[in-house]
């Protein structure tokens, strides 16, 4: 049999290309697809508390300085106040500043996509690539509704990213690297949900000791947790910033805001519907769970169903938890081709083009439920010197017109008894109304049209409606 020719010395020079990895493909398709609908859909903006941590960036920015009380209400005016995600609202106030709304949108919709990446990226380690695909599009579904522009999206990338150092450690039977404490210094700065990824790495710690790993092992995971504590303290608020979001927790009137409020099928059917293919497939396989993990898996499905905000939580911890069991359930995997390098470069390809696109297209901010922009634009400026009584979610709108606010999104620095005293004016309750306009010297009010303070403020005495839309009604006192 004759030999083979020799290959030319230029193509010996250059090295093969590695194929990718088999779950790139998948998680980056989801990725693109959910960069896509979440940079071009106004959805991202419905949220009033938007508006107010771009004000809070704008006045970081301004002074140089994080703020210890409170410069946007003229009720709570001076009063102390944690910002515990100024570095967050720096962010996107300097993102603001530069691109606009389409730079809010990118910036977002990025981290969105980035999150489903480091999640396709762990998980795809144990999972075929299909797997992936469908794990990915239901953490698509669960996350989707809570996916706006608010700090806690750039908390999601983070939890993924710490999750997956911390699940590698254990893998590998060894402690996670010194040097990744160091995302704590970002993440405590960025939004409360830090407190969680402390909790994470010490039931992992707790697991390796359970699982009798080598004194040297414990002792790294010792020193990574009191490393990664430390960092936690490196805030404007030391040991008040560890606190915070016990005590927001502790908040008897949490009920009162959506996102705190139960969950329920019919406002997060991507959250049920992940948890139904999780617990079939749990059901129906012989998945072996560590105990330890199975306790994380439960205790954070007991927060989701307790409050929706912690859906999102569950969507990222419990997928990765669970990706290793599962996979071991599962048939091998072929290992990947070569092939795949030229649809890889084409998604790359597409998400760059993505990006231009926004970047490029003019984004304007759009009048919504919690955004009453166009009501409150059309009143006039002298009526923004009179002291206002806002509907909750309008907060946000307000402030960042300078317009001092009755109320806004930061239930935590308001406290127990003022949402208590806003919910009875909130309600109607028009003796609770009188005295309050006293107090406070209230010249007008906005709320939604169904409000029922709305229609007690048409039959009151010495007030009129200045204003109504399908958004907002505007009523003024008398002077």
């Amino acid at each position: 049999m004759d030999a083979a020719p020799p290959r030319p010395t230029w193509k010996r020079a250059v090295p093969a290309l590695a194929p990718p990895p088999a779950w790139a493909i998948p998680a980056a398709a989801v990725a693109l697809v959910a960069f896509l609908v979440l940079a071009f859909a106004p959805a991202l903006f419905n949220c009033g508390d938007t508006s107010w941590h771009l004000a809070a960036g704008d006045w970081i920015l301004a002074r140089g300085a994080v703020p210890h009380a409170d410069p946007f209400s003229h009720t709570f005016f001076g009063r102390p106040w944690l910002a515990h995600e100024w570095l967050a609202e720096v962010v996107m106030a300097a993102v603001f500043a530069d691109g606009s709304w389409s730079g809010l949108a990118i910036l977002f919709a990025g981290l969105f996509a980035a999150t489903l990446l480091v999640i396709g990226a762990f998980a795809g380690r144990h999972l075929p690539p299909r797997a992936i695909l469908v794990l990915l599009a239901l953490v698509t579904a669960a996350l989707a509704p809570t996916a706006l522009a608010r700090p806690h999206v750039g908390g999601w990338l983070l939890l993924a990213l710490w999750l997956a150092l911390l699940l590698r450690a254990r893998e590998a039977e060894r402690a996670p690297p010194l040097a990744a404490a160091l995302l704590m210094l970002v993440w405590a700065n960025l939004h409360a949900s830090f407190l969680f990824g402390l909790a994470l790495a010490a039931a992992l710690a707790g697991e390796a000791l359970l699982a009798r790993a080598r004194p040297a092992v414990l002792a790294g995971w010792a020193a990574f947790g009191l490393l990664a504590f430390a960092c936690s303290l490196a805030t404007p608020h030391g040991i008040d910033g560890i606190l915070f979001p016990l005590q927001l927790s502790a908040m008897r009137t949490l009920p009162m805001i959506t996102e705190w409020q139960a969950a329920g099928v019919s406002g997060q059917p991507g959250f049920f519907l992940l948890l139904a293919v999780g617990t079939y497939i749990v059901a129906t396989r012989p998945v072996r769970v560590p105990a330890v993990r199975v306790l994380i898996v439960v205790g954070v499905l007991l927060m989701a169903l307790a409050h929706a905000r912690h859906q999102a939580i569950f969507a990222i911890v419990a997928p990765m938890l669970l990706a290793a069991p599962v996979g071991r359930t599962l048939p091998a995997r072929a290992a990947p081709a070569a092939a795949r390098w030229p649809l890889l470069a084409a998604l790359v390809a597409a998400m760059l083009a993505a990006v231009i696109a926004r970047a490029a297209l003019p984004a304007a901010e759009r009048s919504g439920a919690t955004n009453p922009a166009a009501t409150i634009d059309a009143l006039p400026p002298a009526l923004f010197r009179r002291p206002v009584l806002n509907a909750y979610d309008f907060g946000g709108a307000l402030i960042r017109r300078g317009v001092p606010v009755f109320i806004d999104g930061r239930a935590d620095m308001y406290g127990d008894a003022f949402m208590e005293e806003y919910a009875r004016l909130s309600g109607g309750d028009m003796a609770a109304f009188r005295k309050a306009a006293t107090r406070y010297g209230l010249g007008w009010t906005i709320f939604p049209p169904a409000s029922p303070l709305v229609a007690g403020l048409d039959r009151e005495p010495g007030w009129r409606r200045l204003r109504s839309d399908a958004l907002a009604v505007v009523h003024v006192r008398a002077q």
